[in-house]
Formats: structure tokens, C-alpha cells, sequence
């Protein structure tokens, strides 16, 4: 034996080339040695974990022995029928196969990181582990829309089971390259992705999702402005040109107009104008400007946080403000990504367990996330019984369900 390794029949042996497994043993046993060693060659390798085929039965197996030992004296034609039966029988045993998930960012990992951590938390916790039974192919458009076909042109030749990603153009570039591939679309937005869905009951078709935009959050967002800022009477709609989002602009302006507050309308496109915005919204005597935030927003909310302080303005922001803007943000009040994430978790899992996407209700936000910056809020000058609140502070909003048969609209 050579720089002391195992011998063969030892734990740690690997052998040259592919062991014998399963019945082998027992077929090569039987014909070598004779049946009174087949049995227990037999009963060690149906009872061998490592062997990856799991025991049906005790009973199933309890008649190995018996039938065995009756063929001692057969002739080899019909010892090497029973057997090979029994070693088709044990090929034919179910098998665990890794399901493969599909995951579209828009921005960077690094910018994504927590819902990444909420995501695979979400697995977890319904037994899905990452790298063992669920593979989780992750893509990533670095804020570029030119990114997604490419990434989806990727995930459809991966094969994956289920894609999640977030609503928009991907959407349309997954679909141009397979109608039925289920997709479990987060932040999904019943304006955009109108055709995705039947109702938020039940969507049909191969999608599901969680809604990230809220009518009822809108609401919450003026009252919070009112509270925080005095005399609020003029509000400032920062949002992006192109956005999809922007479907939702007269609804906004809505809620504004039922605060009775006079309601404008900050546009930019590129990042270079943000400047000019900020500079618009002064001109107006905007009092504060609340954001209705795209991915694209959120992907510059660095510049804007940095925009507001230079300017003045009080920003309520309607997307989380993750550690790296709380000290230059003022308030944002956010669906609760955490929560969200799991959602979206559960249902991936509902399809890897052999839900149909079109029979999973469209989750709703019921979780929102309050945070205030203070030193920010003192550096404006505001006094207000909100800075008092802990921080952060949780809210539970119950949003109203869509009866089933209603239009998603």
C-alpha cells in the first residue's frame, strides 16, 4: 500500500474508474460466488444510503432474501431474468433534480445585495437550499434597459424553471423568446404589465407576481408630507419622463389634489438634468416634492439625495433608503423589502411544487417601512411630533383585495 492510502473496502477507497453500484454487486455476487453471498451483497446495497437511490419500503425489500435463495438451482436464464427485473426496479426509483431559478436585477449586485439576502431567506425558510436542491442563476442589466434581451436570451437557454424579474421591457424580451416560461414578476405594475394578467385573483396565463405600487401608500406619503412639513400647500412630483411609473401620475396628483394641495410636475430624463429639476422645483415655491421612483430613479438616488440637501427641499421618498443614503436622505416610507422578498419566495416555491403561475393570486403590499434621517430633518429646520417615532417603524396596511373576475386595471 502506497503513501498509506485505503484499500479497497475501506472508507475514502475510490478505486480506478466507476465503482459498481446498486444491484450490480448482488448480479456479479450471484454468478461469482453463488446465492449465499448474493443475499447479503443484496441487502447492503439497497440498504446503502450513499448509493442514491432512496428504500421504498421495508416491506418491498423484506422478500429479497426469499427470492434468492429460491433460485438456487434455476437455470441461468431465468436467474438472470429476476434479477435484471429487480435491477430495473431500482434504477426506476424518484430522483431530486435541482430546479433552476432565474433571477433579473436591474442594477449591480452590490447595489442589490439586501433584497439578494431577503430573496434566498425567503428560499430558505421553504426548505430550498441554494447550491443543493434550488440553483439560482442570477443576471444583472448594471442600469442599462440595452442589458435585457441579452439576459433574456440567456435565461431561455439555461432552461431555468421559473424567472424572477421585474415588470417592463424584460418582460416583453423573455416573451418574445418563450410565451410559456412562468415568471414570478416582482414590483409587477398592473398598468404596464397589463397583458401579463387576467386578475389580481387570478392572474391566468404563465405570470404571477407581487405589486410593488400602492394607491393606499400614496395617501400615507401626503399625510406624512402634512405632518412633517408646515404649511404645506405646493408638492412637487419628481418623476422620470419615460418611466413606467409615470402611468401612475394622475393618481398622484389626485391624492394631492384631495389634501387640497396644488400639485406640479418635475420632470428629467438623463442624470444631467437633475440639477435643472431641483432648480425648476425652486422657482415654483415648491414647499417639498415627493418621488414617484423607477428603477432607474432608485439607481440615482445618490445624486438626488445629494440635490435635496444642496437645495433645501424636504424629499419624502417612496423607495427604501438603504444604509448607504440614510444620512442624506430626509423620509422615506417604502414597501417593506424584507417582507416583499418573501412573497416573491413563496411564490417560486408554489411553482417548483407544480402550481400553475396563472392560478397564484398577484400578492399586495401590507408591510411599509417609515424612516426618518433627524439630523436631516433638524438641518431644515422642521419640528414635527413624527421625529419623536421610532425609527424605524413599521407599518401594517392592509390593502384591499381584487374581487376575483375584476380586470386587473
Amino acid at each position: 500500500m502506497r503513501g498509506g492510502g485505503h484499500q479497497p473496502g475501506q472508507p475514502g477507497h475510490r478505486g480506478r474508474g466507476r465503482s459498481l453500484q446498486g444491484p450490480w454487486p448482488t448480479l456479479v455476487t450471484f454468478f461469482w460466488r453463488g446465492p449465499q453471498d448474493a443475499v447479503p451483497a443484496w441487502n447492503r446495497a439497497v440498504g446503502n444510503r450513499s448509493i442514491g437511490v432512496r428504500t421504498r419500503t421495508g416491506e418491498r425489500w423484506a422478500s429479497t432474501t426469499r427470492i434468492l435463495r429460491s433460485l438456487r438451482g434455476r437455470s441461468l436464464l431465468g436467474v438472470t431474468s429476476v434479477l435484471l427485473l429487480l435491477l430495473l426496479d431500482a434504477g426506476t426509483a424518484p430522483t431530486n433534480p435541482v430546479r433552476r431559478i432565474g433571477f433579473i436585477g436591474f442594477y449591480s449586485p452590490g447595489l442589490q445585495s439586501p433584497i439578494i439576502a431577503y430573496f434566498r431567506d425567503g428560499l430558505s425558510e421553504l426548505g430550498h437550499v441554494e447550491g443543493t436542491t434550488v440553483s439560482v442563476l442570477y443576471r444583472w442589466a448594471d442600469g442599462k434597459l440595452a442589458n435585457y434581451p441579452t439576459i433574456a436570451e440567456e435565461l431561455v437557454r439555461e432552461k431555468v424553471d421559473v424567472i424572477v424579474t421585474p415588470c417592463g421591457p424584460i418582460v416583453a424580451a423573455i416573451r418574445a423568446r418563450d410565451a410559456t416560461l412562468p415568471l414570478v414578476i416582482r414590483s409587477l405594475d398592473i398598468e404596464t404589465c397589463e397583458g401579463e394578467i387576467e386578475t389580481l385573483e387570478r392572474p391566468g396565463g404563465y405570470t404571477t407576481g407581487t405589486i410593488y405600487f400602492s394607491p393606499a401608500a400614496t395617501g400615507r406619503r401626503l399625510e406624512l408630507l402634512n405632518e412633517l412639513v408646515p404649511r404645506l400647500s405646493h408638492l412637487g412630483i419628481l418623476y422620470r419622463r419615460t418611466s413606467d411609473w409615470s402611468a401612475h401620475l394622475a393618481d398622484v396628483e389626485a391624492a394631492v389634489k384631495r389634501l387640497g394641495v396644488r400639485a406640479y410636475r418635475v420632470a428629467w430624463m438623463q442624470p444631467s438634468e437633475l440639477p435643472l429639476a431641483f432648480g425648476t422645483a425652486r422657482g415654483l415655491g415648491i414647499d417639498a416634492l415627493l418621488t414617484l421612483g423607477d428603477g432607474v430613479t432608485f439607481f440615482h438616488r445618490q445624486r438626488i439625495f445629494d440635490l435635496a440637501a444642496e437645495s433645501k427641499l424636504p424629499v419624502l421618498y417612496d423607495f427604501p433608503m438603504f444604509p448607504a443614503g440614510e444620512e442624506l436622505g430626509l423620509i422615506s416610507y417604502a414597501v417593506d423589502v424584507r417582507t416583499f422578498f418573501r412573497h416573491v419566495a413563496a411564490q417560486v416555491d408554489q411553482i417548483l411544487r407544480g402550481t400553475k403561475p396563472g392560478h397564484i393570486p398577484v400578492a399586495r403590499p401590507q408591510r411599509f417601512r417609515l424612516i426618518i434621517n433627524r439630523d436631516a430633518a433638524r438641518s431644515l429646520g422642521l419640528s414635527s411630533p413624527l421625529l419623536a417615532r421610532p425609527d424605524p417603524m413599521v407599518e401594517d396596511r392592509q390593502e384591499v383585495s381584487t374581487t376575483d373576475g375584476e380586470v386587473a386595471r
